[in-house]
């Protein structure tokens, strides 16, 4: 309430509405579901009689099946044709959902096409088609010789989007903004959990690590009957003291008194779009029937207090509270499974201090988690897991896809644990335990880099198969292996093609570059650039050299060697014959 207090002392003495809603209208699948939606210039904006960089699209695609679609353009010079980056966003999503609803219908599979969406498949060529459409939209009215990344920067924008398919919600995010899931009992959860930001730059479609950056996940309808979604022109203002929430609950009880939404911007009394220079648009979606309440019932009657709401995904819903005088994170599971019991070499496991079995057939696990363990979904969520600025590299500017380097979340802490992931991946793969869809939300990582995982992750499962859990979290990493000399060690990242240097690794206090992660768009192959004025000897069969300017082909692990010159020697690094010791190891082809 204090955030709503202050809005109110900024808004007074304000001049009247000097700006017209864009777009304001509703959409109704028939029987599911009806959205609600609105679109607004900023005031700086219609002050200088400039474009809506903001786009909404709302469309039923058939008789059960809604997209609801936001968009926000950068503004800035740079970003010179992002309105038009904001439609094409929205367009070739509802396009291509319509073709995988299509294609889904074909096979008969209704829930084949949800799980396609969380795929990074998906994302990659939802991303290609958007810059094939904003490419072809630039060459058609210019003649300017400029590269690729050059035009798409231009074009840039976030992207919001939710489907309604019958009993589920798909929901995606990339870059600012947000999408809050809410129920008539309070119980609301952003989508992507906001942190402070270690950099004002936001993710875009127009970025390098768009594909790792997007957010796609689904919901049961049955847990959640409205979705709000916003640019960050109305969410910024509303980022603190549940106020995000309170304007939810605001627009909701508009509704249902007035049978339509006429005041779209409006959160007890106040137009915070009338505060906010900037574009704000939203999409709200109300079910026709109000969702159940989740279950807290059943864990009070079992001497559990204080009992608070944290978040509800497919099998599980998350609830912090107070068990024998300790505050405790309770895991409400609805498949109920008897608790793993097993050692694991790449990762420790936090064991319930109990297991309560409820009388409807779920189990609660009450765990106390140490405060020096960090949520890896909430770190993942909030873009800490992409690559920063090179930690040896301070010289160069960043830019907006870069994040600087900063606290305990290096580059090198996430190598650990990316590391540790693939070799839980491979444990699992070879065993008959496996683990729930909700993964993420058990996984915790210590200030060391240690991974630890809650119990009710695993169960056993009857044969060896592929983990979809863990797959999508481990597409969300844009790290394909690692660079080392000795115990220094770094990631290498698949989206750091616009060639950020790598500096010595070998050498203390000098700045001189080693290589470049470069990437053949034609033959999708990518290479360490040798960026020195000598050449690197690779040693293999044939034991060839790799000239200055010339190109190691990252397709397998190597080694290599680097003429050490004069220069002071990190008591790190290794050498062998005078030559300091690369080696390259590939985690993911």
């Amino acid at each position: 309430m204090m955030l709503l207090s202050r809005l109110y002392k900024w808004s007074a003495g304000m001049m009247e509405n000097i700006t017209n809603y864009e777009t304001l209208g509703t959409c109704e699948l028939d029987g599911y579901c009806k959205t609600y939606y609105a679109r607004k210039k900023g005031r700086s904006h219609a002050g200088n009689n400039t474009v809506c960089q903001d786009y909404c699209l709302v469309e039923n695609i058939d008789d059960e099946t809604q997209v609801v679609c936001v968009a926000d353009g950068h503004g800035g010079e740079a970003y010179t044709k992002s309105d038009k980056g904001s439609y094409y966003a929205c367009t070739v999503f509802l396009n291509l959902i319509k073709n995988i609803k299509n294609n889904s219908k074909k096979t008969n599979n209704e829930d084949l096409w949800t799980e396609v969406l969380k795929t990074s498949d998906f994302k990659k060529e939802y991303i290609k088609q958007w810059k094939q459409a904003v490419l072809s939209d630039y060459n058609m009215d210019n003649n300017i010789n400029e590269s690729d990344q050059v035009i798409i920067k231009k074009y840039g924008t976030t992207f919001l989007f939710t489907i309604y398919a019958k009993d589920k919600y798909i929901v995606g995010q990339l870059g600012d903004g947000a999408i809050l899931l809410s129920n008539g009992s309070a119980q609301n959860q952003l989508f992507k959990r906001h942190v402070v930001k270690t950099s004002p730059a936001t993710s875009s479609m127009a970025s390098g690590r768009a594909e790792y950056a997007f957010l796609i996940d689904s919901f049961d309808v049955k847990c959640f009957s409205g979705v709000l979604l916003s640019t960050d022109g109305i969410y910024d203002k509303l980022d603190n003291d549940d106020s995000f929430s309170l304007y939810e609950n605001s627009l909701i009880n508009q509704i249902e008194q007035e049978g339509e939404l006429k005041r779209p911007f409006e959160v007890q009394g106040m137009d915070v779009s009338e505060i906010s220079k900037d574009d704000c648009t939203i999409a709200i979606i109300k079910n026709n029937e109000n969702s159940a309440n989740i279950m807290t019932d059943g864990l009070e009657s079992k001497g559990i207090k204080n009992i608070k709401f944290l978040r509800n995904m497919n099998g599980l819903t998350i609830f912090t509270g107070d068990y024998n005088e300790k505050k405790v994170e309770i895991h409400l599971v609805y498949k109920t499974n008897d608790e793993i019991k097993t050692n694991m070499e790449s990762v420790a496991i936090l064991y319930a201090e109990q297991i309560i079995k409820l009388d409807d057939g779920c189990q609660a696990y009450i765990y106390k988690i140490p405060d020096n363990y960090h949520r890896v979904a909430m770190l993942v969520d909030s873009g800490e897991h992409l690559e920063k600025k090179y930690w040896f590299n301070e010289s160069e500017t960043g830019t907006e896809d870069e994040i600087q380097s900063g606290g305990k979340y290096s580059n090198e802490y996430w190598l650990r644990v990316y590391e540790q992931l693939i070799s839980l991946k491979d444990e699992i793969k070879n065993s008959d335990i496996t683990t729930h869809g909700y993964l993420a939300e058990c996984l915790f990582v210590t200030d060391k880099g240690k991974l630890i995982v809650l119990s009710d992750a695993f169960y056993k499962c009857g044969k060896k198969t592929e983990n979809v859990a863990m797959g999508q979290l481990l597409s969300r990493f844009s790290i394909f292996g690692s660079l080392s000399c000795g115990d220094v060690k770094i990631p290498l990242f698949e989206t750091t093609l616009q060639g950020q240097n790598i500096s010595l690794l070998h050498t203390v206090s000098e700045r001189k570059p080693l290589c470049r992660v470069i990437y053949n768009p034609e033959k999708k192959i990518l290479g360490l650039w040798n960026a020195m004025d000598s050449s690197w000897n690779v040693e293999n069969e044939k034991r060839k050299e790799i000239p200055v300017k010339g190109v190691l082909r990252l397709n397998k692990n190597h080694t290599f060697y680097v003429i050490p010159d004069d220069m002071e020697k990190n008591p790190a690094a290794e050498f062998t014959d005078g030559y300091a010791k690369y080696k390259i190891k590939i985690l993911r082809r």
